[in-house]
């Protein structure tokens, strides 16, 4: 069964749950490194916002349209939009887009959350690149 079958079906607990690390990584001993509890969470959120929708051939529905986000406010919408049906474990608490000092090109999106079966928060920051007019 898959990890988000069994958050979403009864299965065991967010926090108890382990899985490759994302980025994937090597651990001290030589073996794949692991996540589990809200780390692993904040880890999921990245991927599902940072992967394109459509990009998964064995789940086309994986994914965010973060990158045709052409103002902060469609990139808020979009963000929930793909938390919402990707990530059924945590509950979006907020969303701020704010446009990256360095690229005005680029927004730094921020998004809170708390994960309703152990009660733990989480925060992530993304950046994602926008269509949006530059002067």
């Amino acid at each position: 069964m898959s990890e988000r079958k069994q958050a979403s079906g009864g299965g065991p607990a967010a926090g108890a749950l382990k899985g490759w690390s994302f980025p994937v990584r090597v651990n001290a001993q030589g073996g794949i490194a692991l996540s589990a509890g809200e780390r692993r969470l904040e880890e999921s959120v990245w991927l599902v916002l940072t992967t394109p929708r459509g990009s998964l051939p064995a789940d086309a529905r994986f994914g965010s349209r973060l990158a045709g986000a052409a103002t902060p406010a469609a990139a808020e919408a979009l963000a929930r939009e793909a938390l919402a049906a990707c990530e059924p474990r945590i509950r979006v608490t907020a969303v701020r887009a704010t446009t990256a000092p360095e690229d005005e090109r680029r927004l730094l999106l921020e998004v809170e959350f708390s994960t309703p079966a152990t009660g733990g928060l989480g925060r992530v920051v993304v950046p994602v690149p926008t269509r949006m007019a530059t002067p």
